[in-house]
């Protein structure tokens, strides 16, 4: 018998066998929630098999990239944090099955089934309900498509603490030394819960935060509800932090080319360089910069290293 033959024959006899391993990824489909937040974009992420609701046990390999791939699946763009366990944020405990072990994602994926994980029930001996995941979506995303425009996308759910919602473009403190202070260029009425926007007029290379706000009363009482920090460069930047306990601290890493990269720090990176990336992604300033990982346990990244 040939080559091509006995190969024939193995996977007839797996099919058989063990039917669901070939046929998984098209047949088995994934519906996901997000439980006891306090909006309807983030909470305890939930995930529906077997006609029952269970969790996702996290732990250390729970990241922004699994977060993302889940945000996606709910029509968000992408997640602002990632928990990896319900004591990092008032989610709650889950209860029930936990059905999935930490899914480990490259963040493109279209569903959290296209990750590697263990199979549904087949849970690491350590976890329980302490370890269910949760998650922040963005409801913002900001494509530069040149140093003069920008593109942004929003989405959001009604809430009962808001009776409307606007959608700010501010000119913020600038690269280079700019001062022009938060010059507001754009702000319009959202009149429906998806859309796009499309922003002309950047000055090259300034900085912009995209913010959505909730109108909360009649007064005008407002509250900011997502922000989008970027930068007028062809293509954008998009950063990140990662390998943090916290959300808001860690390794810098920026997307370019479709690919995740870290920064050499060496001597010229400060802590105006810090403030620059913590207002691209909505914070007011940096607490502390680091120029090397072993200042901090962030790790060393992988790949390019872009900057």
């Amino acid at each position: 018998m040939g080559a091509c033959s006995w190969r024939l024959l193995l996977l007839l006899v797996l099919y058989f066998l063990f039917p669901s391993v070939i046929s998984s990824k098209e047949t088995e489909k994934i519906t996901v929630r997000l439980v006891n937040g306090t909006n309807a974009w983030e909470g305890r992420v939930e995930v529906l098999y077997n006609s029952a609701w269970g969790t996702i046990c996290g732990g250390w390999r729970w990241d922004i990239s699994a977060a993302n791939v889940t945000c996606r699946m709910l029509g968000y763009p992408a997640a602002r944090h990632d928990f990896s366990h319900t004591i990092q944020h008032d989610y709650g405990r889950g209860s029930g099955p936990i059905w999935l072990s930490t899914p480990v994602c490259n963040g493109n994926e279209t569903s959290l089934l296209e990750c590697s994980h263990s199979g549904w029930g087949n849970i690491r001996y350590d976890c329980d309900h302490s370890n269910d995941v949760g998650v922040i979506c963005k409801l913002l995303d900001v494509e530069v498509t040149n140093i003069t425009s920008a593109i942004i996308r929003w989405i959001f759910s009604q809430h009962p603490s808001f009776i409307g919602y606007q959608l700010v473009v501010s000119r913020a403190e600038g690269l280079n030394s700019h001062s022009d202070g938060d010059v507001i260029v754009s702000n319009i009425t959202l009149n429906s819960t998806t859309g796009v926007n499309v922003i002309n007029g950047l000055k090259p290379l300034a900085e912009y935060v995209a913010e959505m706000i909730g109108i909360q009363n009649e007064s005008n009482d407002t509250s900011i509800v997502d922000r989008f920090g970027f930068v007028a460069v062809q293509g954008g930047v998009i950063v990140r932090l990662v390998n943090g306990p916290n959300a808001w601290e860690g390794r810098v890493e920026v997307l370019y080319n479709s690919a995740w990269g870290t920064i050499c720090g060496d001597n010229g990176w400060d802590i105006n360089a810090a403030n620059v990336t913590c207002r691209m992604l909505g914070y007011p300033a940096a607490r502390h910069d680091f120029s090397n990982t072993y200042q901090h346990d962030y790790g060393r990244g992988s790949g390019p290293i872009w900057l």
